[in-house]
């Protein structure tokens, strides 16, 4: 990846749905403020409503759609049940068409469904079920909810489309079957530091967590980030990539929530001072 990489993202909801539209915003924003710079990336937001009228019943133009869905890298949507039916039709096809450019490992659908009045047309739900039976939904109950999902989805999304689901590494990589010598100087201290509480761990694990204040990042018992200190979000998150840039901590999960300490990472681990 190239530094300084520009990755559109566009955002999907019905044009009476700003509030969606605001907080898929707000998660790009809590994104870039975190892995813009380790990740050498900046995430630019494009919404239709910000290109077009979707109320009144006019539809943006065919062209429009196809103009950003081939500027786009990725895609959001955000529907719900109360949403108008020529609004569905113009929105849902939109999803499709991206779908098939640029496949569904770039797309992530949320369905709130907190309004049991609504009723949704039969092609709708159809649209929802064909989504959902290709694993590009998530269902929530309400905003805050909603909110929440945004953050983890556009997590898994960003870290599969950049790094095929690994975080980017930081530095060079050393071959896999290198010896570890004691105190690595190829470590910084952070990366040490945060490897020698990882092998103390009873289970040998690293937890990534996001949430609205930011960031976790926690092993054996200890929280590496206070809460809402970007710095320091950005500083141990660089840490971590470094582990698993040297083979010494691996994503367990493949979606960057749970990283374990591989043999490597013990034998190391082992010979650090107060480990």
């Amino acid at each position: 990846m190239q530094p300084g990489l520009i990755i559109r993202g566009f955002i999907l909801a019905a044009d009476d749905a700003q509030e969606d539209c605001v907080m898929a915003v707000e998660a790009v924003a809590r994104w870039n403020a975190v892995n813009s710079r380790f990740r050498a990336a900046v995430v630019e937001p494009v919404m239709l409503q910000t290109h077009g009228e979707l109320t009144a019943g006019r539809q943006p133009k065919p062209e429009l759609f196809e103009t950003l869905l081939l500027e786009s890298d990725f895609l959001i949507g955000i529907f719900r049940r109360s949403i108008e039916p020529h609004q569905g039709e113009a929105l849902t096809h939109a999803v499709r068409q991206f779908v098939e450019r640029a496949g569904a490992e770039a797309v992530r659908l949320f369905f709130v469904d907190g309004e049991p009045s609504a009723e949704a047309s039969p092609e709708f739900e159809q649209f929802r079920a064909e989504m959902q039976s290709r694993g590009l939904v998530s269902h929530v109950a309400d905003a805050a909810a909603l909110a929440e999902k945004l953050r983890d989805g556009l997590d898994v999304l960003l870290n599969g489309l950049l790094h095929g689901g690994q975080p980017a590494p930081s530095v060079e990589t050393p071959s896999a079957d290198e010896s570890p010598r004691r105190g690595d100087d190829s470590l910084s201290a952070d990366a040490t530091e945060l490897l020698r509480e990882a092998v103390l761990d009873r289970d040998g694990m690293i937890e990534f967590v996001r949430h609205a204040g930011g960031l976790e990042i926690k092993t054996n018992g200890r929280e590496f980030v206070p809460p809402g200190e970007v710095r320091a979000a950005v500083r141990w998150q660089e840490a971590l990539e470094e582990l698993v840039a040297a083979h010494l901590v691996v994503d367990r999960d493949e979606k960057g929530f749970f990283y374990e300490v591989t043999a490597k990472g013990f034998r190391l681990g082992d010979t650090l001072d107060g480990s």
